[in-house]
């Protein structure tokens, strides 16, 4: 009976001292353990870090776009501002001939309405081939818009190669348009006639040839530049969510099981 007494005794004693041990290393590995509230609040700082950083990309992407669309703006206007200034001085060279057969005319009045006439179709030229170049300034801006809106549905995974085609037409279209503009400035409108009779039917021929040029310019050209540009619009608008947010993959939660 002293056996087994001695025994349970010393099992209890054995079963304590393991007990002792087990329990330092369970507190042990429970505060090595991260919680599933910190492990959410981790995962949320790097989600949040990587949309940061995916803006300041973005951003700075619209900068460097931005700025490129304004480099090319800025070189087509010098270079249109030299085409302009080139044709002046052919347009005054042919005004002052102009002027010298004007002089042959008796009847005053017809003089100075031939001399204004003659002044106000180069500058009609002028101020349409103008306003021509600002509508295409428009359309590369709005265009730029769409290729910034288009990388940012690239990033989300989004089939962008409708736009992305549709992007590049109509780069064609507004260049095509922008050289059919050049070439229409470079034209001159001046009044030739051979005789007083003939100078009023002169008059209305350089008119209705001025309309007809700049009719054909915008119902055609620069029209096609329009069009390509709401193509890309509408290609981009085809696209669901085009506007969200890039997804930001989370690495998974470990989880234990006992």
């Amino acid at each position: 009976m002293r056996s087994i007494t001695k025994l349970i005794v010393s099992g209890s004693t054995a079963f304590a001292l393991m007990g002792a041990a087990i329990i330092p290393a369970v507190a042990q590995t429970g505060s090595a353990t991260t919680s599933p509230r910190d492990l959410r609040d981790q995962l949320r700082t790097q989600v949040r870090e990587a949309r940061e950083a995916q803006k300041v990309d973005f951003e700075k992407r619209r900068e460097e776009l931005k700025k490129q669309i304004e480099e090319r703006r800025d070189a087509v206007k010098e270079n249109f501002q030299a085409v302009r200034e080139a044709t002046r001085v052919k347009v005054e060279e042919k005004r002052e001939e102009f002027k010298t057969r004007v002089e042959a005319i008796k009847d005053e009045r017809k003089k100075e309405r031939a001399l204004r006439v003659d002044d106000q179709l180069s500058k009609l030229n002028e101020r349409w081939t103008g306003h021509f170049i600002n509508v295409l300034d428009q359309l590369s801006n709005v265009l730029g818009k769409v290729q910034l809106r288009m990388e940012k549905a690239e990033a989300n995974g989004a089939d962008v190669l409708r736009v992305k085609t549709a992007i590049e037409a109509a780069k064609t279209a507004i260049g095509t348009a922008r050289q059919a503009v050049e070439e229409q400035a470079k034209k001159s409108y001046s009044v030739t006639f051979t005789s007083e009779d003939a100078l009023k039917q002169a008059m209305r021929n350089a008119r209705q040839l001025l309309h007809r040029d700049l009719t054909a310019l915008r119902d055609g050209a620069m029209r096609n530049a329009r069009q390509a540009v709401q193509n890309a619009i509408q290609s981009l608008r085809d696209i669901p969510r085009v506007d969200e947010e890039p997804a930001t993959s989370t690495p998974p939660v470990a989880t234990s099981t006992q």
